[in-house]
Parts: structure tokens; sequence; C-alpha cells
């Protein structure tokens, strides 16, 4: 019986023993018991606590989703951070990024309106009509715009039935249409500046 007690003592104070130098799970990940509980509170997988540790990143970084504010997509943002870039360097990149890309439109804009002169003269060229329109002088936009569709739709109509692409409708009417749009509204803009 003695034996017995013994026995059953060993194994009680062998079981207490090893249960508490088990360490705790968050222990177990590197983790404070805070960010063990906010892992929990969000409902993180453990799987992708487990990519987020190898890859060096915060648990509290991690839920202020800092990939929103610069427009960047959840995996793409860790996988910079596994390369080894920090959040702040991230978002200096993509500051720069938007930078580039914002003067990269600027310069293109600035070289179409040196290529054209000045955007709405290239649209009345192409778009016959359009300016007359936009000025609210609506008797030529019509008869212009009327041109445009008629020489299209011969056109369209001609190559159908010839089976082969007609071509006289564009040269003989739309053509010398878009060059009246464009002549008419440079007349009609000088006009407008002498006025002034």
């Amino acid at each position: 019986m003695r034996l017995f007690l013994i026995a059953l003592l060993l194994l009680t104070a062998h079981s207490s023993f090893s249960q508490s130098f088990e360490p705790d799970p968050w222990d177990r990940l590197g983790l404070s018991k805070t960010e063990w509980l906010m892992i929990q509170d969000n409902n993180i997988p453990m799987k992708k606590v487990e990519q987020l540790l190898k890859s060096g990143i915060d648990i509290s970084e991690y839920l202020q989703k800092p990939w929103e504010n610069i427009g960047l997509s959840e995996e793409k943002w860790i996988s910079k951070r596994r390369a080894g870039m920090t959040s702040e360097s991230i978002e200096n990149e993509q500051i720069a990024n938007e930078r580039t890309n914002s003067s990269y439109l600027h310069e293109s804009f600035s070289e179409f309106n040196s290529l054209s002169g000045t955007g709405p003269a290239f649209s009345s060229l192409l778009l016959p009509g359009f300016q007359q329109f936009k000025d609210q002088r609506k008797a030529p936009a019509i008869a212009m715009v009327s041109l445009a569709a008629s020489s299209l739709v011969l056109c369209t109509a001609g190559s159908i039935q010839r089976k082969q692409f007609f071509a006289l409708p564009v040269f003989a009417i739309l053509v010398p249409d878009m060059v009246w749009s464009y002549i008419d509204y440079k007349v009609h803009s000088n006009r407008k500046k002498s006025k002034l």
C-alpha cells in the first residue's frame, strides 16, 4: 500500500510538473500573450500566422492593413516585406511610382498638345462638328456630323456591294468635311479672341 501511495504521489507530481513546463501556444511561436489574443480575436488562421512570422511581419502591423493605404494587394505587400522591405520603404516606393506615373502622363499630354497645337483644334479636325457643338453652334455642327455620317454609310454600303473597300466617299466627302470643321473652328476661335 505504501508503494502504491508513493507511486501515486510521484505520478501526480510528475503530471503537474510536466504541465507547468509545457510551453503555451504563443510561447511556442515566439509571440506575446497580447499578440496571441489579437490572433484569436481576429480569427487569423495558423497557416497565415506562420507565414507572417516567417516573413518577419509583426501581428499588430499586419492587423493595421498598411497595404490598403498605399493601394497594394495584401499578397504583394507581404512579398515585399518578405523581400526585406519595411512598411515605410514600401510606402515610399509607391509614392515615388505614383509621382513617376503622374509626371509621365503630364509629359504625354504636353507632347500631345505640342503635336497638335491645341487639343480642341486637333479634335475639330478628327471629329467634324464636335467643337461646333461645344460652342453651341448647332447648324454647322449638324451639317458636319451629317456629312461625316453619310460618308461612312456610303463607304460601308459601297464596300458591301463591291466586296472590297470603297474609299471614294471617304476622300470625296469625309476629308473635305474634316478640313471644313478645322477651318471653321480656327476662324471662329480667332473671332472670339479678337472680340476680347
